[in-house]
């Protein structure tokens, strides 16, 4: 059932699978891209790299720009929702703590 899978995950196991499109891909990643139906909607250059036994490729994506509304948030000097007025409150308060023992001190 390849039409429920996305065009990465098609793209990476054929290149595990198959040599000569693996080298194809690292040759001409922006025209496979293209023909599997992945769209990087990216104008520069598309590098592939494989991770191995001596190294890892992390990669960091793109920061998204904020949106309007969060842009209000920081102008407003506002965090989220506006929470109890009065003296600090407990870890997580009115909320559970996201661990299931209390916070160190």
């Amino acid at each position: 059932m390849t039409e429920n899978r996305h065009p990465y995950q098609i793209i990476v196991e054929r290149a595990w699978a198959e040599p000569a499109f693996k080298a194809r891909l690292q040759s001409e990643p922006k025209t496979v891209l293209l023909e599997h139906g992945y769209d990087p909607s990216f104008e520069g250059i598309v590098e592939v790299h494989e991770n191995d036994d001596t190294v890892f490729h992390l990669v960091i994506p793109t920061r998204p720009p904020l949106s309007e509304h969060d842009l209000d948030q920081v102008a407003g000097g506002a965090y989220g929702e506006p929470g109890p007025v009065g003296p600090p409150q407990p870890y997580g308060y009115p909320y559970p703590t996201p661990y299931p023992y209390p916070p160190y001190p």
